[in-house]
């Protein structure tokens, strides 16, 4: 429709005459042609939003265009304005009580804001929330069963994850038992990693029982197992007895190893012995350690074979 075209394009002033030109006709042909739908479902609020037409917006909702419709991803005007970063769109429409509803995959417009580190838009949809439904909403998991703080840490929005979490955002684990800790220590995102534990996460056991700490002790993923210990995880047995010292040995993480087992020394000594960790097989592979790093050095200093060829020609 003309309608369409025009917020398609952002074009307020055609917008403004066409919107006029309905108080001429019926309040239901009125309300018909404002809430029509192009072939992606969208309606003109719809594009308004999703360009941040103030103006548009306004005249829109004024003539009586409905908020509440959705396209064929299940996104609302609401959801196009925040995920696409327009806070003053977001603002307008909150305070023409639209309400923020699941899309196609779960998200809401706060789980949007998240993922792209709005953290003025994620701020306003919380103060737009009733304060008996905000813990409901900061709870609120996607198909894969992410909150909006577990999008913000996995994008590495540390405003974001700060904000969630002085309003009271829990770390729920997703679908498959990981929390936003854990998913965050395994793809060694150190700022976001270190923004959640600073705000009083936990690194808590998955399914399997075992800890963020755990996990990168085996990927041998230093500067996130460092993290995790200055922040004040602990290194504690999953399902199976294992550490994460013990998964650092099996898999030859030299430079968790030695983390770790500093870690354990200083905290408490018997806790080698609790844990049933070989000092033997700690010392073992720190030798074969030391073993590797001075074979490599060997290679690296040493011609090759083919040069010495070269030399005696």
């Amino acid at each position: 429709t003309p309608l369409i075209c025009a917020a398609r394009s952002g074009d307020t002033t055609a917008i403004q005459l066409l919107t006029q030109s309905m108080t001429t006709i019926s309040t239901f042909d009125r309300e018909y042609y404002i809430n029509q739908k192009d072939i992606q479902c969208k309606t003109a609020l719809d594009w308004a939003a999703y360009h941040g037409n103030e103006a548009a917006i306004d005249a829109l909702l004024g003539a009586g265009a409905d908020a509440t419709p959705t396209d064929r991803k299940g996104k609302t005007c609401l959801h196009w304005a925040a995920y696409n970063g327009h806070t003053t769109a977001v603002k307008k429409l909150l305070t023409h009580k639209v309400f923020d509803t699941p899309d196609r995959m779960g998200r809401t417009a706060l789980h949007w804001a998240a993922t792209h580190g709005y953290s003025d838009i994620a701020h306003a949809l919380l103060e737009a929330m009733p304060s008996e439904q905000k813990i409901y909403y900061l709870n609120h998991r996607d198909a894969e069963g992410q909150t909006a703080l577990f999008l913000a840490a996995r994008y590495e929005h540390p405003e974001v994850i700060a904000l969630l979490r002085l309003y009271g955002a829990p770390d729920i684990p997703n679908t498959r038992g990981e929390t936003a800790v854990t998913a965050t220590a395994k793809k060694n995102k150190k700022t976001a990693l270190a923004t959640l534990m600073e705000t009083g996460i936990q690194d808590v056991p998955d399914y399997a029982g075992r800890t963020a700490v755990s996990h990168v002790a085996e990927n041998g993923l230093l500067g996130a197992l460092q993290t995790l210990l200055a922040n004040g995880a602990h290194d504690i047995p999953d399902y199976t007895g294992k550490t994460g010292l013990t998964w650092a040995l099996e898999h030859h993480q030299f430079g968790c190893v030695k983390a770790l087992s500093e870690y354990w020394q200083k905290n408490t000594p018997k806790l080698l012995q609790l844990a049933e960790i070989d000092r033997d097989a700690l010392q073992q592979a720190e030798q074969e350690f030391e073993a590797t790093v001075k074979k490599r050095h060997i290679q690296d200093t040493q011609p090759s074979l083919q040069e010495e060829k070269n030399d005696l020609q």
